[in-house]
């Protein structure tokens, strides 16, 4: 009996250390198998409140986006003077110059915005835009100018307006819009027969007709207004592209000194701007330099380091609905 017993005793001890054995191994395939589905369950729980914050923040800008159109209409003077709340902050896109669509002559002619160049040349950037690329982040353009230049005096967000667009940038834009390169060719033959023949396409309409059966491709990224409004032209910009040969400006330090004194004053028409610098209805800078604002960025914080930022332009005359049509929208987590 005691052997029995004994032996016995001895299949219970071996019996427990198998079934804690079994438990740890029980344990740690569970372990095993449940960890990864923690951790993922954790990362969809982040995931799932990040895209929350996001959907509230978005709607938050939609919801002042579309107050500031029923305040203003889309009028830039107005857009300026509306009263924002604290965590906003609203930019006239066309107070910088636009890398992708700028011709040639205004990086060239202007010493000012030559000597912003890190190394490279302004016909080497041509070149560049000639190979078909257009940045979609001012990035693109690190090779030529440094961050700090690039974020204070540069944009992408505007529209191109067909008047001064750079024909290269415009034939690849084409060729993206419709989906043949050998369209795009088509349509920078178009252009320059357009600028060949001194015409210029003065507004929304005749923007319109000039594309024909091609405006719905074009019409989100094209405008008939010019590309900077001279009551937002950063004041370094203004007095450098009024410096530019092309615009036959006999003092252009004077002439930008007296926008810049006469706009802290009073919003500038196209009609003050022409009185102020003595030019000519016909004179280029009226290509670039106008009163109203091609496009605007609104950004917004939720005060937890998530922004947004919305970029729009306002809608054209012949387009119902809201006052402004919305170009990109991008998060960014600080």
């Amino acid at each position: 009996m005691r052997r029995d017993t004994e032996v016995s005793g001895r299949a219970g001890g071996y019996g427990s250390l198998v079934a804690i054995g079994a438990v740890f191994l029980v344990t740690g395939l569970l372990a095993a198998w449940t960890g990864p589905f923690l951790h993922r369950a954790q990362a969809e729980d982040k995931l799932r409140l990040s895209w929350e914050a996001q959907v509230r923040l978005e709607e938050k800008a939609a919801a002042l986006l579309a107050e500031i159109s029923d305040a203003t209409d889309g009028d830039a003077e107005e857009i300026l003077a509306f009263n924002l709340p604290q965590d906003a902050r609203l930019e006239d896109s066309g107070s910088r110059i636009n890398l992708n669509w700028a011709r040639r002559y205004i990086l060239r002619d202007s010493p000012a915005i030559l000597g912003l160049f890190t190394a490279l040349s302004p016909d080497e950037l041509q070149a560049y835009r000639q190979k078909a690329v257009l940045g979609t982040d001012l990035t693109a353009y690190s090779a030529f100018f440094d961050e700090v230049t690039l974020s204070e005096y540069f944009t992408l967000d505007t529209p191109l307006n067909v008047n001064c667009v750079d024909e290269f940038a415009f034939e690849n834009v084409m060729s993206y819009a419709t989906g043949s390169e050998s369209s795009g060719s088509a349509w920078r033959d178009r252009l320059r027969e357009l600028r060949l023949s001194g015409k210029r396409l003065a507004d929304e309409d005749k923007t319109r007709a000039w594309f024909g059966s091609d405006w719905d491709k074009a019409k989100l990224f094209v405008s008939a207004t010019p590309e900077w409004n001279a009551n937002t032209l950063h004041p370094f910009l203004l007095r450098a592209v009024l410096s530019c040969a092309e615009f036959k400006i006999a003092n252009p330090a004077a002439a930008a000194g007296t926008i810049l004194a006469t706009r802290d004053a009073r919003y500038l028409s196209v009609s003050d701007l022409r009185t102020l610098l003595g030019l000519l209805e016909d004179n280029a800078l009226w290509l670039h330099l106008g009163d109203t604002s091609s496009a605007w960025k609104l950004s917004l914080s939720n005060g937890e380091g998530l922004s947004i930022e919305v970029n729009f332009k306002p809608r054209a005359e012949s387009e119902s609905g809201p006052a402004f049509r919305i170009l990109t929208t991008r998060f960014s987590h600080s």
